[in-house]
C-alpha cells in the first residue's frame, strides 16, 4: 500500500499491480468508482545560468531584487497595510527548513509554520519510490531546499535577526509576513521525484488542514486533466480554496509547452517569460523567399525582403 487517503472530499488508495488483469479486477469491486494510473513527478530543475544583480562601486547598499516592486506587492504592504495576517498558506514541495529564524525556528501551535506532514520521509527517491510517512515536516537533507525557499517568498520575516549565520545582507519581507505556513513534504533528501498520488494525498490533507491557498511548484508536462492530483485541485477550489500552482519549466518541449496539474480547471497556473530565446515563424514562397515573423515589428510582425507579393488561390508570387 502507496498512499491511504481519507478525505472528506475524497477516499481512496494507492497501490502497486502487476497485470492488466488486476485493475480490471479492482474496477469490478462495488463501491470502486474510478482507477488512476500513478505518474512520476520529477523536480523542479535548479536555475543554474543565474546572474545576480550587480553591485555599483559607487552604492553603500546592496541591491535587492525589485519583485514586490514589479507585481505591487510594496503597495499592499504600504498603501493597504495588509500582511496576510489570519491566512494559512499551504506549501507542497521539499519540506521547510522551519528553524530558520525568518521562518520562525518552530513548528506547529502558535509558530510560523504552524501546520503540515511528511508524506515520504528522508529515504524516499526514483530508486526508493516506497514513502514512510510522519508528522514532522522539516527539509534540512535536500540540496535545493525548495520548498524553505517557497515559504520565504510567501511569508518570511528577515527583519531583526541576531542570530549567527541567518543575519541578512539587508532586512526583507515575504508577500505575507504574518500568514502561517503548512509544510506538506512530497519529495526526500534525494529530491528527485515524486509521484501523482502522493500530490493528491497532500492537497487533500491541506484542504482538511483548513489551508485557505494551496501552492506548489511542481509538476509534469503533459496535458492530462483526468490525473488524479488534477481531479483534487478541482474539488478543492470549488470549496473555495485558491491554487496557484506553476505552468512548467519545459519550454523547450514546445511553444507553450505547460505542466500539469497546473492546466486543472480549478488551479491557478503561475509563470514568468525568460526573454534568452524567441519563437520566430517563417514562411517560404515558390521561389525559396523567406518570410519571418518578429514580433513587435512593422506590418504586424511580417516582414520580406521582397517588394511586394500576391497571393493567388493561397499561392505566393513574388512581382
Amino acid at each position: 500500500m502507496r498512499q491511504i487517503i481519507s478525505s472528506s472530499l475524497f477516499n481512496g488508495a494507492s497501490f502497486s499491480v502487476d497485470s492488466q488483469h488486476s485493475i480490471k479486477m479492482i474496477e469490478s469491486i462495488p463501491n470502486v468508482i474510478a482507477v488512476y494510473p500513478v505518474y512520476s513527478i520529477p523536480a523542479p530543475d535548479p536555475l543554474k545560468n543565474y546572474i545576480p544583480l550587480e553591485r555599483n562601486a559607487d552604492d553603500d547598499e546592496t541591491h535587492l531584487v525589485i519583485s514586490h516592486d514589479l507585481t505591487g506587492v510594496d503597495q499592499v504592504h504600504q498603501e493597504m497595510k495588509v500582511f496576510g495576517n489570519g491566512v494559512r498558506v499551504a506549501v507542497i514541495d521539499t519540506g521547510v527548513d522551519y528553524s530558520h529564524p525568518a521562518l520562525g525556528g518552530c513548528f506547529g501551535g502558535q509558530c510560523k509554520v504552524g501546520f503540515g506532514y511528511d508524506f515520504v520521509g528522508n529515504e524516499y527517491s526514483a530508486g526508493n519510490p516506497n514513502p514512510i510517512p510522519d508528522d514532522d515536516p522539516m527539509d534540512n537533507c535536500s540540496q535545493s531546499s525548495h520548498g524553505t525557499h517557497v515559504a520565504g517568498i510567501v511569508a518570511a520575516n528577515g527583519t531583526g535577526i541576531t542570530q549567527a549565520g541567518f543575519i541578512p545582507f539587508q532586512p526583507f519581507l515575504g508577500v505575507a509576513p504574518q500568514a502561517t505556513i503548512g509544510a506538506y513534504r512530497v519529495f526526500g533528501c534525494a529530491g528527485d521525484t515524486t509521484s501523482s498520488d502522493v500530490m493528491t494525498a497532500a492537497i487533500y490533507r491541506a484542504f482538511d488542514d483548513k489551508a485557505d491557498i494551496i501552492t506548489m511548484s511542481v509538476g509534469s508536462a503533459g496535458a492530462y486533466t483526468e490525473r488524479s492530483d488534477m481531479i483534487a485541485a478541482q474539488r478543492v477550489s470549488e470549496q473555495g480554496v485558491y491554487l496557484t500552482f506553476s505552468f512548467g519549466n519545459a519550454g523547450s518541449m514546445g511553444l507553450q509547452t505547460c505542466g500539469s496539474p497546473s492546466i486543472s480547471p480549478g488551479a491557478i497556473a503561475v509563470a514568468s517569460i525568460d526573454n534568452l530565446h524567441a519563437a520566430q515563424l517563417q514562411l517560404f514562397t515558390p521561389d525559396n523567399e523567406t518570410i519571418f515573423y518578429l514580433p513587435g515589428t512593422a506590418f504586424g510582425g511580417w516582414q520580406t525582403t521582397v517588394q511586394s507579393i500576391i497571393i493567388v488561390n493561397g499561392e505566393f508570387f513574388i512581382r
